[in-house]
């Protein structure tokens, strides 16, 4: 079995298992916390996701990529400092200023939760400063662990919090800081045994100048990227709490954490991965003929998740959420539609990265986020609902993200021979798995349609992971 594959394996293993916890758990959190509890977390972080970019500067990708150890440990010691720095500064403007701060972060809250945007950055930051580190080694069955720790460590301080003290926006950010720590213990462990610290590290200010220098182009087009990126968040955050309710952005946080959860347990593992091994193959053939079986397999299984979800993730919704969040499954349906092709998108970035085409990743970036603004625009002048809201946001999503892996293939060679027969897998998985579900929807309904179209589609999914694998 070569390396890349039984990381692969081994990556995907820990990241099912953790994420099986997580959705296990749902039904148990939508019943111990409200809507608004939920809401609250969401509120926090959008904020916090903003400034922590002002903490790496986007350098921890040139971690991964750079060819001289010490140049790597210089940017990890470097953006390290920085992102603490940061949030000590935001930790004091917390301290003497807690009534704008409160404004800032959108919170309608003062004392403790306030802190959770500092410590968010911190956990944030050096979780990814520390991966990129990983990934230098491949130390893909470390940082799996690591990752796959945040949800189970979540579920547990959820589910503790709000037994012992109460289920309260407190207890529940509270809970989300403590998975947080959970992969930054792990990672810190494995980059010091894999050499972190080892020899006099060139720690000085001419060392960091020279090394921000030669990857200067990941501030200068990453940052305000990011910056975009958490920032068309923030503005969907900020219209579902204000123009509907914090009670509506809660429903809809916790609905797309239930359905990111599969797709997370396979794009974690995927995504690193396959960055790790474009990073050390130099050859555009080569890096396509490595990517070209990855993304056909992905692109069916995108297409398989769209055809089910459409007609049976409304019937699952009610049952795993309850009724404090049953109104999520009047859009499910679109949640569904525009997060699939993360299946896809959260790793053919890599491309754009190991080409060093950051300046059009950039340009597709903010076209994409573009999309959700405009998205938000639309639902402010037409004063849509929720639901046509949610329905409208998910198709800018699905429509950016396909244009984003279109570019991302054509930036790196692809044929359009190839590029068509991606998505040609998209739509014929889409068109068969609807079929089926829609087929065993009129015939049995209800939850029987859920089980006999699960058990007609897991055969066919457990080929196209085995072909994944194989292709490693």
């Amino acid at each position: 079995m070569s390396k890349s594959r039984r990381d692969l394996l081994v990556g995907g293993a820990g990241s099912v298992t953790s994420r099986l916890i997580w959705l296990a758990a749902v039904p148990v959190v939508a019943r111990l916390y409200s809507p608004s509890d939920v809401g609250s977390w969401p509120l926090v972080t959008a904020v916090a996701a903003i400034i922590a970019v002002l903490g790496t500067l986007r350098l921890d990708a040139a971690i991964t990529i750079t060819h001289y150890t010490k140049r790597a440990q210089t940017l990890v010691f470097a953006t390290s400092a920085l992102t603490l720095t940061v949030s000590a500064v935001i930790a004091l403007l917390i301290t003497f200023l807690p009534t704008v701060s409160s404004q800032v972060i959108g919170v309608d809250a003062n004392g403790p939760i306030l802190y959770a945007c500092p410590l968010f950055i911190v956990f944030t930051n050096l979780t990814a400063i520390l991966q990129a580190w990983l990934l230098r080694s491949k130390s893909i069955a470390a940082i799996t662990i690591a990752n796959a720790s945040t949800p189970v460590v979540t579920v547990v301080a959820l589910i503790l919090f709000g037994v012992i003290f109460g289920t309260s926006a407190g207890s529940f950010v509270a809970a989300y800081l403590c998975g947080l720590t959970a992969p930054f213990a792990a990672m810190s462990y494995a980059a010091v045994r894999t050499g972190l610290f080892k020899g006099p590290i060139p720690l000085s200010a001419g060392s960091v100048w020279r090394s921000i220098k030669l990857y200067k182009v990941y501030p200068t087009y990453s940052v305000p990227l990011s910056l975009v990126a958490v920032g068309s968040e923030r503005l969907v955050q900020l219209w579902m709490a204000n123009a509907y309710s914090i009670e509506a952005l809660g429903v809809l946080f916790l609905a797309r954490q239930m359905l990111s959860s599969p797709i997370s347990a396979l794009t974690t593992p995927l995504q690193q991965v396959v960055f790790a091994n474009l990073a050390r193959i130099p050859n555009p053939a080569q890096r396509i003929a490595f990517v070209l079986p990855i993304l056909e397999t992905a692109m069916a299984l995108a297409g398989i998740a769209i055809g089910l979800g459409w007609v049976l993730v409304p019937m699952i919704i009610p049952v795993l959420l309850g009724e404090r969040f049953v109104t999520a499954a009047a859009y499910s349906q679109w949640l569904v539609l525009g997060m699939a092709l993360l299946l896809v998108s959260t790793w053919i970035d890599r491309l754009y990265d190991v080409a060093r085409r950051v300046a059009l990743s950039t340009y597709m970036n903010l076209a994409y986020y573009g999309l959700v603004a405009v998205s938000v625009i639309v639902a402010y002048a037409a004063k849509l609902p929720v639901v046509d809201f949610v329905a409208l946001y998910s198709l800018a999503l699905f429509v950016g993200n396909a244009v984003f892996i279109l570019v991302a293939l054509r930036s790196a060679a692809f044929a359009w021979r190839d590029i068509g027969k991606s998505f040609a897998w998209l739509a014929i998985a889409v068109a068969a798995s609807l079929g089926v579900a829609a087929t065993a929807n009129l015939q049995l309904g209800g939850l029987a349609a859920v089980v006999v179209s699960a058990a007609l589609a897991l055969p066919v999914g457990a080929a196209l992971l085995v072909r994944l694998l194989r292709a490693m």
